[in-house]
C-alpha cells in the first residue's frame, strides 16, 4: 500500500492502557505534488459500532490538505457521531471531542513531514511528548462530591 499513511488517536479517561472514550482513524494516500488521492475515515466509541466516514472523507480528494480543509472535514465527520450513554464523560463533551480528534487523525498522515515515516519513527516522536500530553487527559474528573 505504497503511499498511503495513517494515524490513530483517542480520548481515552487515564492515561494508561485504556478503552477510547473517542477514537479516530485516519488513512490517506497522497501524492509527490501533495494532493489527496484516497482517503479514509473512521470513528470509533461514539456509536454502537465503529463508524465509517464517507462523506467526510470526500471533502480530501483531488486537494492538497490544509488545516482549514482538515478542521471542514473533522467537521462533517463529527456529525455521525452519537455517543451512548456508557462513560462517566458528558456527552456533549465527547460529541465535541470527535471533531478534535478527528483533525489530530487527520493531520499527521497529510503532513508531508509525517508521511512516509515509519510507525516505529513516529512512535518515538510521540513518545517524546506523551508524558505531558498523558498527564493532562488522566487529571481526575470528578462527577460529584456529597457534602
Amino acid at each position: 500500500m505504497k503511499g498511503w499513511t495513517s494515524a490513530y488517536r483517542k480520548l481515552r479517561r487515564r492515561g494508561t492502557i485504556d478503552f477510547p472514550v473517542v477514537g479516530a482513524a485516519a488513512s490517506v494516500h497522497v501524492n509527490e505534488e501533495g494532493v489527496c488521492e484516497e482517503a479514509r475515515l473512521a470513528l470509533g466509541a461514539v456509536a454502537s459500532s465503529p463508524v465509517l466516514a464517507l462523506k467526510a472523507s470526500e471533502i480530501l480528494i483531488g486537494k492538497r490538505p490544509d488545516r482549514s480543509l482538515i478542521e471542514s472535514t473533522a467537521n462533517e465527520a463529527a456529525k455521525l457521531a452519537k455517543p451512548m450513554d456508557n462513560t462517566d464523560m458528558n456527552l456533549s463533551y465527547r460529541k465535541k471531542m470527535v471533531s478534535v480528534f478527528a483533525s489530530r487523525a487527520l493531520s499527521t498522515p497529510t503532513n508531508p513531514r509525517r508521511r512516509g515515516l515509519t510507525l516505529r519513527t513516529f512512535s518515538t516522536a510521540y513518545a517524546q511528548h506523551r508524558s505531558s500530553i498523558s498527564t493532562f487527559w488522566s487529571m481526575p474528573y470528578v462527577v460529584g462530591r456529597g457534602g
